[in-house]
């Protein structure tokens, strides 16, 4: 009897079997999502930051594709095409890391080294019933040491997605 118990909790909490329950993605809705809040987040020269970005519905082995775009109040513009997994914590709680390459251009703001630059970046969000969410996205830019030059930087945003 002992062995049986063991062995439910074992498939209960194999990893795999979670992870797959988190990766759930039934249901899924594309999102349209604006966002707001402070570019260079971790340095002196802080900048307002304006993000809109595309979710799409369809997912590639869990993957969802995502296009987007952000404007600094220096006039610096980053545009990217990447890939995030939406991690069902509970019913109403989702995370979502994505990766996204882009194009950036500096404007008046920070010089980040190189056009080419790499968005990872971890998003923690409330799911209404509606399949909206309003949460917080928090990334790092880099160009990946490609240029000799690669200061990189922080962004944290709030977010609303509407889902279309």
């Amino acid at each position: 009897m002992r062995f049986f118990w063991i062995g439910l909790l074992t498939l209960n909490l194999n990893p795999l079997n979670v992870f797959a329950k988190a990766l759930d993605n039934k249901g899924m809705v594309p999102l349209l999502s604006f966002a707001v809040g402070s570019f260079n987040v971790q340095r002196d020269k802080r900048t307002a930051q304006f993000q809109l970005e595309y979710k799409f519905a369809k997912d590639f082995l869990y993957a969802r594709p995502m296009i987007g775009a952000f404007m600094t109040s220096k006039s610096a513009f980053y545009t990217y095409l990447g890939i995030g997994w939406d991690l069902h914590l509970s019913k109403y709680l989702v995370m979502t890391p994505s990766f996204a390459p882009g194009v950036y251009l500096q404007g008046q703001d920070k010089n980040l080294g190189y056009p080419l630059e790499f968005r990872t970046c971890l998003e923690l969000a409330y799911k209404f019933s509606n399949k909206a969410r309003l949460g917080a996205q928090f990334y790092h830019l880099s160009n990946a040491s490609i240029s000799k030059r690669n200061p990189g930087e922080e962004s944290l945003l709030i977010f609303y997605s509407y889902p279309l």
